[in-house]
């Protein structure tokens, strides 16, 4: 016996749900809302090869802000250690790898988890002598930095393959992005116009730097030059946003910064130029500008 299969051709029908698709799942062909899942309760059950992929993945970029206590003689930050330090032991261990303890003197150990390539060091306006001032006063009293320079400089006696490798470096030296506070130049101090170029040749690695401006509600006042200092941000972890200001206004604070960088660059040449000595100019990473948002 033989069975003949007839097709024949229908218009296509449109089938609505008043659910989204995602929500949708089909039991014994049968169409049934399911409620939408807010975590995944399978991550366990991955190989440990993904799950160590993710956790790499889910690595912060932080905004770290680091500050020296002179009374107790150590490095104190507010911004909170990355979460996958308490997730579970796996995530522990991958952040262990990616972070180091950081920012220890001759009388503290190090307590400040860093990864230089991750985190955006965030440098506030302190002292009276300008952001360039407090990274010199950080760079001499961090143990890290002084050990990692002095070996550095031991290897590099022994070594005739070049320059070392970047994992070698001091974690200053790997920097890729730093963050300042843009100071008014009507509350600015004469000498704090000329610390720039000095500044940024401390970053031979860096990509970017962030002026960090005052959040809207938090105009820059006309403080005397001679007063006391704040920063500009209350101590608590933040992330970037873009200020809502006029676009001339932020490509003109962005030029200043340029124009200054560039005459600070041509002052160094002439200076090394009566000297003597060799002029290594540095270029100007991409300059950011930017308001922390709490």
């Amino acid at each position: 016996m033989s069975t003949t299969l007839t097709l024949q051709s229908r218009a296509p029908t449109t089938t609505s749900f008043s659910a989204p698709i995602v929500n949708l799942v089909f039991t014994k062909g049968q169409i049934q809302q399911h409620k939408q899942l807010n975590s995944f309760h399978l991550f366990s059950r991955l190989p440990i090869e993904l799950r160590l992929s993710i956790y790499t993945l889910a690595l912060p970029r932080r905004i770290l802000t680091v500050r020296y206590n002179a009374s107790s003689h150590k490095f104190t930050s507010p911004t909170a250690a990355p979460a996958l330090f308490s997730v579970c032991s796996e995530s522990r261990q991958v952040a262990l790898k990616n972070y180091t303890l950081s920012f220890g003197t001759t009388t503290s150990i190090p307590k400040i988890y860093f990864n230089p390539e991750l985190d955006t060091l965030y440098l506030p306006r302190c002292s009276e002598m300008g952001y360039d001032e407090d990274f010199r006063i950080m760079r001499s009293l961090n143990v890290e930095s002084q050990e990692q320079g002095e070996q550095e400089s031991i290897s590099a006696t022994h070594n005739t393959r070049g320059a070392p490798s970047i994992s070698k470096l001091p974690k200053f030296d790997q920097l890729r992005s730093v963050a300042i506070d843009h100071v008014d130049p009507e509350i600015k101090r004469p000498w704090e116009r000329f610390n720039k170029a000095s500044f940024l040749r401390g970053f031979p690695l860096l990509s970017e730097i962030i002026l960090v401006l005052p959040s809207d509600e938090e105009a820059p006042s006309s403080t005397p030059a001679n007063s006391a200092i704040k920063p500009v941000h209350s101590e608590t972890d933040s992330l970037w946003r873009d200020p809502q200001l006029p676009p001339e206004t932020i490509v003109q604070i962005w030029w200043c910064f340029r124009k200054s960088f560039a005459t600070e660059e041509n002052i160094l040449k002439e200076v090394c130029d009566d000297l003597g000595t060799e002029y290594k100019g540095i270029s100007l990473p991409t300059v950011r500008v930017k308001v922390m948002r709490s």
